[in-house]
């Protein structure tokens, strides 16, 4: 028996067609358990530069049928957002605005602490030392995050600890622009580290003694949707981000 030329036609592309269906048996086996699609997260503004981004990369590059929408968003609105369907995922902090941990609408799963340090203008008598303790500090004027956010929870809660309430001078919602304010004689700040990437001239950082303030971060679904394979996908490559950090 020969082919004839017609069956040596459809030969020829035989191999194509089937490596064509096996792709879409592949995708519907995916979509079938939800393995591939996009992924909404609601962050502030450094988890996104720090942790969203770096996972974004990666899922790019590993995952082609994993996508993100992202969205720069404080607490409480966040979790208004999760609990309305609008976010499948929030990374925040613990803070005021953030949901206490018995709270049955939504599961955390904990990320890393995010230490503050110091950050003084490089001629401050301070600046020579390698630790400084937050409670001397209680006379100096500060520049802070605008008042409401969670960083500046974190901030006021610190100094509240260490024995005082802060003089503020300045707010500011760019660590850049913060840290800039310091460099000028603006006064001192607390920074997490974080957002310590590109600290401008003109500036020193000093980790504070003790146990210091720390940024406690956290991914937050709605319950029983971390158990989704899409989710699952994403929650691990945002943990690895952070574990980089």
């Amino acid at each position: 028996m020969r082919l004839t030329p017609a069956a040596e036609a459809v030969l020829a592309h035989a191999n194509t067609v089937f490596g064509e269906l096996e792709r879409m048996d592949a995708t519907l086996a995916a979509l079938a358990c939800g393995e591939r699609g996009r992924v909404r997260i609601g962050s502030f503004a450094t988890g996104i530069r720090r942790i969203v981004a770096p996972a974004m990369a990666a899922l790019s590059r590993d995952r082609s049928d994993v996508a993100l929408s992202v969205l720069d968003v404080e607490v409480p609105e966040a979790f208004h957002l999760l609990a309305r369907d609008e976010l499948d995922l929030v990374i925040s902090m613990e803070c005021r605005g953030a949901p206490q941990r018995g709270d049955q609408r939504f599961t955390r799963i904990e990320l890393i602490k995010d230490p503050l340090d110091l950050v003084l203008p490089a001629g401050h008598p301070l600046a020579g030392r390698e630790e400084v303790e937050l409670a001397s500090l209680a006379t100096e004027e500060f520049v802070a995050p605008p008042a409401g956010w969670s960083c500046d929870d974190v901030f006021r809660s610190a100094c509240a600890n260490a024995g005082f309430a802060p003089a503020v001078t300045h707010r500011c919602g760019d660590w850049h622009a913060l840290m800039a304010l310091v460099a000028v004689g603006g006064g001192l700040a607390c920074i997490p580290r974080l957002a310590q990437d590109e600290p401008p001239a003109g500036v020193a950082i000093r980790p504070l003694s003790g146990e210091p303030p720390c940024r406690h971060l956290f991914i937050a679904c709605r319950r029983g949707a971390d158990r989704h394979p899409l989710l699952q996908v994403v929650i691990g490559e945002l943990q690895r981000a952070a574990g980089r950090q």
